[in-house]
């Protein structure tokens, strides 16, 4: 660790504990407060703090605060269309004033990890920003493990007494009570949703494959742990893994750039064994019917047909392409301003989100947003680095994701993904920062050169 890290304090400790903190327990369960919570808002003062006192920051960085205005601009423009009420045409909504601040703080949370990361990411040599993200990835990798163990133990046991800690029982929205169990077959360990877990086993999954990329060598213990993670995201049966996150990482190993090209005979060996440890538990597994009717083409729906009709329900498209729903409702009676926070409770897609709470200027930003991250990664993959490919790749989960559920304003997802993020950012700055050094220094070097050979 060079004497520069060490000067940079505390700080260094920041990322690694917000992603830590996304794996805590609730410390208030009543009302789903969780540890990654109290933790941002504890840094929150301090943020503001250091970016009062002055000095650059990644905030200055015109990538970061361009994302910082559209979300800002996003939480403003829902705040006032909420506080404007429901239009008197408009079916009146079961909400309560404490959803609505939920939905609100799940927004928030966006402009607060911006903020904290942007303020306390300074300083940092492209050497030290990119040992930061190598470590908050193996974190992740490392938790995400250990949640698919509790997940596989879930098969065989109760394991609520361990779940119960980071889950809560029942979830109300809309005064419609959610129950959250495995009854199913959906195994999610310490995450609510399996939609959820999902989110979390992909960008597990990415930043595994990003990491091994770099390696000569694969460790068996790394090997062990993307199993355990490829494991984990089928029993949790998320269509975002299984559709997004899964297909991703193979095709994300298969891209050139990888240190070592010989290797992939090994990852071809992880997803054999992890099929394998399905098939030695199948029978003790009550979610394999929803495996099977995934890629099955018994019945109503075909694997490709079966996708597309994931995609109609959330939208509320018919099998006769009519539109209903809350999708065709929304777009009826307040297509540019939406209806505010949390008119309907939860919307089991990104976009549906986005568009319903703020209409067509909140969804469009938020599609600004993602376009943004995939051409700043393909810049960079043009340019051959693999900070590149990495941005690329976490846009267009994003995008693919967003079908489901949520990513970036989902609790615990929200903490992991904006880390990853802005410790991205943090590297590409500063590499951008050296690039244009070198270039500051190298011709006056070769001017020096020149007139020294006139000289003579």
């Amino acid at each position: 660790m060079t004497t520069d890290f060490m000067r940079l304090g505390i700080r260094r400790y920041v990322p690694s504990a917000l992603m830590v903190s996304a794996f805590g327990p609730l410390l208030l369960p009543s009302i789903g407060i969780g540890t990654e919570q109290v933790l941002m808002y504890a840094l929150l003062p301090v943020a503001i703090g250091l970016l009062c006192i002055g000095g650059r920051s990644l905030l200055f960085y015109a990538p970061v605060l361009f994302l910082l205005f559209i979300f800002v601009f996003i939480i403003l423009w829902t705040t006032v269309v909420t506080s404007g009420g429901v239009l008197s045409h408009v079916t009146p909504t079961t909400r309560t004033l404490s959803e609505e601040i939920s939905s609100f703080e799940s927004y928030f949370q966006t402009i607060v990890m911006i903020l904290i990361l942007g303020a306390l990411l300074k300083g940092y040599s492209s050497q030290n920003a990119q040992s930061l993200l190598d470590k908050a990835a193996k974190i992740l990798i490392i938790f995400m493990s250990i949640n698919a163990l509790i997940a596989l133990a879930s098969v065989f046991f109760n394991t609520a007494p361990i779940t119960g800690y980071f889950v809560r029982e029942e979830i109300v929205t809309g005064g419609i009570p959610l129950q959250v169990d495995s009854g199913t077959g959906r195994f999610s360990g310490i995450f609510e949703f399996p939609a959820t877990a999902g989110h979390a086993y992909s960008l597990a999954l990415i930043m595994w494959t990003f990491l091994v990329r770099k390696e000569k060598q694969i460790s068996f213990v790394s090997l062990l742990m993307a199993g355990l993670i490829i494991v984990g995201g089928i029993v949790s049966v998320s269509k975002t893994f299984l559709f997004g996150g899964f297909p991703i990482f193979f095709i994300y190993w298969l891209i050139p750039g990888r240190v070592s090209p010989r290797i992939s005979l090994k990852i071809l060996a992880i997803i054999v064994a992890a099929i394998g440890t399905i098939a030695i538990f199948i029978e003790s597994w009550i979610g394999t019917r929803l495996i099977i009717d995934l890629f099955s083409s018994g019945g109503k729906y075909t694997p490709v047909t079966l996708f597309f009709h994931f995609i109609s329900i959330r939208y509320g498209i018919g099998d006769d392409l009519s539109v209903g729903g809350i999708f065709a409702y929304v777009w009826e009676m307040a297509p540019i301003q939406g209806l505010g926070f949390s008119y309907l409770g939860i919307a089991d897609s990104a976009y549906l989100q986005f568009f319903m709470q703020g209409g067509l200027v909140s969804v469009l930003l938020y599609f600004g947003f993602i376009a943004t991250i995939i051409y700043l990664g393909a810049s960079e993959w043009y340019r051959g680095k693999e900070m590149g490919r990495l941005l690329t790749i976490l846009g267009i989960f994003v995008f693919l994701a967003g079908v489901g559920s949520p990513v970036i304003t989902t609790a615990r997802i929200s903490v992991i993904f904006w880390v990853i993020l802005m410790l991205v950012f943090a590297v590409r700055a500063a590499q951008r920062a050296e690039r244009t050094g070198q270039d500051k220094i190298i011709p006056n070097a070769k001017s020096k050169e020149s007139t020294a050979i006139l000289e003579g």
